[in-house]
């Protein structure tokens, strides 16, 4: 099962992806955004991660060491004393909105590959210093959904029409698309809304 699976990967054209920054998530205090960026071009693409390991990826791109060990620190260390290191993550799929990632390991030459969340995957990758990547074409859908919700957003669509569902679904997609001066609109037209519906 490994080996076909491994096949499929290496056949999947990828592009190696990087972590451009962490901004605060306006509309649940629970997640974070986190904001990939291809290394070779300018596709780009935000996904919501938990604040623990938003924090942790921070730390490590900061060059903050903490005063204990982290998990993905003790992960790394039990994997290296089983000779077992890092290869890569991969970045494969996203399906209802949850995204797939496989961690290529390697022992005494034979390759093998684990599942992982996206966030605990680009966190190892970090720590273990090793290239992240996603496919290709996932990576061109990611753009093109991003570009058609911010073509959307500029519809003939005003906000005084919309209701505060509308609203909050609305600034979550211009969070998203980092239009954040369109957000600070949309977050007065839901305190308005809030205010006349008391």
């Amino acid at each position: 099962m490994y080996i076909c699976s491994l096949f499929v990967l290496n056949f999947m054209e990828k592009a190696q992806i990087r972590v451009i920054g962490i901004s605060e998530n306006k509309v649940s205090s629970e997640f974070l955004l986190l904001l990939l960026g291809e290394i070779e071009g300018e596709r780009k693409f935000p996904i919501l991660i938990g604040k623990t390991e938003a924090n942790a990826i921070s730390m490590k791109l900061h060059g903050i060491e903490p005063p204990r060990p982290l998990i993905y620190n003790v992960m790394l260390d039990c994997a290296s004393r089983a000779n077992v290191s890092l290869q890569e993550a991969m970045v494969y799929k996203i399906e209802k909105e949850i995204f797939y990632t496989k961690l290529i390991w390697r022992k005494e030459g034979e390759t093998f590959e684990t599942e992982a969340r996206i966030s605990d995957g680009i966190a190892l990758a970090i720590y273990a210093k090793r290239p992240i990547f996603i496919d290709n074409q996932l990576l061109n859908q990611l753009c093109q959904h991003l570009a058609q919700s911010k073509n959307k957003m500029t519809e003939k669509t005003t906000v005084e029409d919309m209701n505060e569902t509308e609203l909050t679904d609305l600034l979550q997609k211009c969070i998203d698309n980092e239009d954040y001066e369109q957000a600070a609109k949309i977050r007065d037209a839901i305190e308005q809304c809030k205010n006349t519906n008391k």
